[in-house]
C-alpha cells in the first residue's frame, strides 16, 4: 500500500511540476530480511504498470469528488440569514 501511494504521488507530482520527471524508482526490503535481495523496479513515463495506476486513480477520484456532499444547502442557510 505505502509503495502504491508514493506512486500516486510521484505521478501527480510528474503532471503539476514539469521539473519533476521519471523515472520513479522503488526498492522494496522485506522488514527484518536485510540479508535478502531487495526488489527494484524503474518506472519510466510509459510503464504498462504506472500507466494503469494513473488511469485508475483518475477515474476514482473524479468519482469520490462527484460524490462530495453539494454545497447548495450552505448557500442556501445563508440567504435565509
Amino acid at each position: 500500500t505505502a509503495m502504491r501511494c508514493a506512486l500516486v504521488s510521484m505521478d501527480s507530482t510528474m503532471r503539476s511540476n514539469a521539473t519533476v520527471g521519471p523515472p520513479i524508482e522503488l526498492l522494496y526490503m522485506a522488514r527484518d530480511k536485510l540479508d535478502k535481495p531487495a526488489l527494484y523496479h524503474s518506472f519510466e513515463e510509459n510503464d504498462d504498470y504506472l500507466v494503469k495506476l494513473r488511469k485508475s486513480w483518475d477515474e476514482n477520484i473524479v468519482q469520490a469528488f462527484n460524490a462530495l456532499p453539494s454545497l447548495s444547502q450552505v448557500f442556501s442557510d445563508a440567504d435565509h440569514g
